[in-house]
């Protein structure tokens, strides 16, 4: 039990150090691509080229941090993604059915999140009224992919041998925590846990990463007919919740299993002090983030 208990704060360690690696990085790429926007726009007068170079140097190096990151942490482990599907056992009816059920309550967390915060008046920052092509091809295609491969490729791997669904929560929780705002942390850790289920189910990162892209792309997708709007959000929050209570009902059996290895497993990570600067990092942007939006409520 001690030398499990060792194993698992040791792997703990390299992962939460990965997280705090992925986000200084970010921070510094961050402000790389807003310098060379500047600058160019200085040089050249032209914001939209500026604008465009600056997000390609943003883009291309939160991807290749995602790189560098998993050579310095997770290689280590030296475990196989693995992105094929079992085709003899598999029923690709069911399959069908469960990436739908995984849209379907991906798209069911972002509707009750986005009621819950016009309920709240929270008003986080506008965001940018032209979005580029750049922004979209990594939002919908590169960004999915980079994710599922970090956090239910390796982090979920990983953490599986302490607990299937210890491993499913705890990768959640980080994957919610790594987004690091207000709007995109809360639920962002619920629809971790529908991409690790999903994952776990098929042994496989293919489902997951095709729920992901698929859903982000919904996300951009604007209707300005309300009727229309209202009428699909009825229909997602029905099936959802006949989805999610279906699911309650045959895991309900293992809910005290559910609850011990989550109980361990919380324990366990409170020892890791990369964890906890982690933790305290991303709950500072959390609270950054959330304080501008209650500023902008008051004024």
């Amino acid at each position: 039990m001690k030398e499990k208990k060792r194993n698992y704060l040791k792997e703990f360690r390299y992962v939460s150090s990965f997280m705090i690696f992925i986000a200084i990085f970010g921070i510094v790429f961050t402000f790389l691509s807003l310098g060379l926007a500047f600058g160019i726009e200085f040089l050249i007068n032209s914001e939209s080229q500026a604008s465009i170079l600056g997000e390609i140097v943003l883009y291309g190096g939160t991807a290749y941090t995602y790189y560098v990151g998993y050579r310095i942490f997770l290689k280590k482990w030296n475990q196989k993604i693995n992105t094929k599907l079992d085709t003899k056992k598999l029923n690709i009816a069911k399959l069908i059915l469960n990436i739908i059920v995984s849209i379907l309550i991906v798209r069911f967390i972002w509707i009750i999140w986005e009621n819950i915060v016009t309920l709240l008046n929270y008003s986080p920052e506008d965001t940018e009224q032209n979005i580029s092509i750049i922004f979209y091809v990594y939002g919908i295609i590169i960004a999915p992919i980079l994710e599922e491969i970090v956090f239910r490729g390796y982090i979920l791997k990983i953490l599986k041998k302490y607990g299937t669904y210890s491993s499913i929560i705890l990768s959640s929780i980080i994957f919610g925590l790594f987004h690091g705002t207000f709007t995109q942390a809360i639920p962002c850790i619920f629809i971790g846990i529908v991409f690790a289920s999903l994952t776990t189910k098929y042994k496989s990162l293919l489902p997951s990463i095709i729920v992901h892209i698929i859903t982000n792309f919904m996300s951009f997708i604007t209707i300005n007919n309300e009727m229309l709007l209202t009428t699909i959000k009825v229909i997602i929050i029905v099936l959802s919740i006949v989805s999610i209570i279906y699911l309650i009902i045959i895991n309900f059996k293992n809910i005290k299993e559910i609850l011990k290895e989550i109980k361990l497993s919380f324990l366990l990570q409170f020892k890791s002090l990369s964890y906890i600067l982690f933790l305290l990092y991303e709950l500072t942007m959390i609270v950054t983030d959330a304080l501008d939006g209650i500023l902008h409520i008051i004024n």
